[in-house]
């Protein structure tokens, strides 16, 4: 819906200038008609998720932001100690590490650490990238039912991203059967020709979820073998903390 959209423009404004905005302002950088920004703006004003800090000087998002996505945070059904999992991957690799769970077509990244390095991969929590494309997608779809995700590849626009992508469903399938087998899944530039990746299942109750490291090819590739043995290391320890060693089951990973 389009004004669902503009809350969330108006929202990444903010977020991007970090300052108070008028009304002129807004409608200049987000080009949109005064009348229904002012609306816009009235309404969330009236519910007081925005406010005028410096009385007529400009709007600018409310505490109450922040207290909703509080709220929502502590009802996440991720466990905390996944959180330092992945904190826990970015530190011992100096790569970065993801936590993505299934969004329609996409991988939707729901927690990320990424290293200090200039050079690295960027995955800020929000970013959703293809099922079908990357190594953390198969490592997803690999736990669906088989008719779940034959019906699901069926829709897949199968963009053509690089050399590499795979670009039908029966690529795909035998892509994610190979992982299951060995237990990991790889990524070799399918969506960038500059990035790799390493991803596995974690499979809590009810939600398909997997982990990643990834970062440039030519950095990551060699360490394959490497990031293999960590993650399986890594959510095999806490899979035994959280005590649901007997809900996930993936074979040990070819060393």
């Amino acid at each position: 819906m389009k004004q669902a959209a503009q809350v969330l423009d108006l929202l990444e404004f903010f977020g991007n200038t970090g300052h108070p905005a008028t009304l002129t302002e807004i409608t200049k950088q987000l080009g949109w008609p005064k009348s229904s920004a002012f609306k816009l703006l009235a309404t969330l004003s009236a519910r007081g998720y925005l406010y005028e800090p410096y009385g007529r000087g400009g709007y600018y998002p409310s505490p109450s932001w922040g207290l909703v996505v509080d709220a929502i945070s502590k009802c996440e059904p991720i466990p905390d100690a996944i959180g330092s999992l992945i904190f826990s991957l970015a530190q011992r690799t100096g790569e970065t590490a993801v936590l993505a769970s299934i969004s329609g077509r996409s991988a939707l990244f729901i927690k990320s650490v990424e290293p200090e390095n200039t050079v690295r991969y960027t995955a800020e929590v929000g970013k959703t990238v293809p099922l079908f494309a990357t190594a953390v997608g198969r490592a997803i779809l690999a736990q669906l039912p088989k008719s779940e995700r034959t019906a699901l590849l069926a829709k897949v626009d199968f963009t053509q991203f690089t050399s590499m992508t795979l670009v039908a469903a029966d690529q795909v399938e035998n892509a994610i059967q190979k992982g299951i087998e060995r237990g990991y899944f790889e990524g070799q530039g399918e969506l960038n020709d500059d990035l790799g990746g390493v991803a596995m299942p974690l499979k809590l109750p009810g939600r398909p979820l997997a982990v990643m490291i990834a970062g440039p090819r030519y950095r990551v590739t060699p360490r394959y073998a490497e990031f293999v043995r960590l993650l399986e290391e890594s959510i095999e320890m806490l899979l035994k903390d959280l005590e649901l060693m007997p809900l996930v089951t993936y074979r040990k990973a070819k060393r």
